[in-house]
């Protein structure tokens, strides 16, 4: 047995929503191997814009919970289409991907058995109605580490669907941020890239371009809608350990390194970002 055994690939996490999927060029996805360095890859990927599209006629695509967080309207009609859907996409992303030169595997966080979530029948708004529904979404409560270091094993990088197997339902829902935060948190990684339509966090009308973990309580008093959830996979991922999240629509290295979106360390401000200092180390290891 090896008395100092090599340290593990670095594992880079990045969501990528489903609002700017489309609109990211062939260099942002260099940039984003190119953050991902020597080191091991997830992407997990959302859906919003398409599935709104597939939304049935005259059915919300949102409702609110009793607490105020908005969570897509999952009916099993909804959740048809986003399997249905989601498969296209991570297709997209596992072939952009493999054509940079990585060895990439893509699975749907149910069927795989990787994310497993949480369903329960709650108080939702509906309209102006407080209803008693069973949503098909809920919170990642597990993810399954044994299954996930096999995919880094085997792969340079892994595309999930946030889909989740459930205890009563094979398909659940789950909040992409959170489930990458997650992901983040099981896996060891050290940043978390939350890449968006917007270019950065805003409050009172202004971006946010760094802060500290400290600081979610104040940011959160001006967060509406998706990005009220964002916050909560940031202060997540901080619970499972991870240094630094990103939020933004830059290209990755940008967003790592603090050029662009905002910025987010666990416990301060480290000039560069953890996951840029890491590359940097790499580099002068070389």
């Amino acid at each position: 047995m090896l008395k100092n055994p090599p340290e593990p690939p670095e594992l880079l996490v990045v969501k990528v929503g489903g609002s700017c999927l489309d609109d990211l060029e062939p260099e942002w996805w260099d940039g984003l191997v190119e953050a991902a360095g020597p080191g091991k890859l997830v992407v997990v990927h959302g859906w919003s814009r398409m599935v709104s599209a597939a939304t049935p006629a005259g059915q919300p695509d949102f409702i609110f919970d009793k607490h105020g967080f908005r969570r897509r309207y999952t009916t099993p009609e909804v959740l048809d289409a986003i399997v249905r859907i989601s498969g296209e996409l991570r297709g997209r992303i596992v072939d952009v991907v493999r054509a940079r030169g990585l060895k990439a595997e893509g699975v749907d966080g149910a069927e795989s058995r990787l994310l497993h979530a949480e369903v329960r029948q709650n108080m939702w708004w509906v309209g102006d109605e407080l209803v008693p529904l069973t949503n098909l979404v809920g919170p990642v409560r597990e993810v399954d580490r044994s299954r996930l270091d096999l995919l880094l094993a085997e792969n340079d990088a892994v595309v999930v669907t946030p889909l989740a197997v459930t205890t009563d339902h094979p398909r659940a829902n789950t909040d992409a941020d959170r489930a990458a935060a997650a992901i983040a948190a099981a896996g060891g990684a050290r940043a978390l890239a939350l890449v968006m339509d917007a270019e950065a966090f805003q409050a009172d009308g202004q971006d946010v371009r760094r802060a500290e973990r400290g600081d979610l309580a104040r940011l959160k008093r001006h967060a509406q809608g998706g990005m009220a959830k964002k916050l909560r996979a940031v202060e997540e991922a901080f619970v499972g350990g991870v240094e630094v999240v990103t939020i933004g629509r830059a290209p990755v290295p940008d967003l790592l390194a603090g050029r662009a979106g905002t910025w987010i360390g666990r416990d301060r401000a480290v000039e560069g970002g953890a996951h840029a200092a890491a590359a940097e180390r790499r580099a002068g290891d070389g």
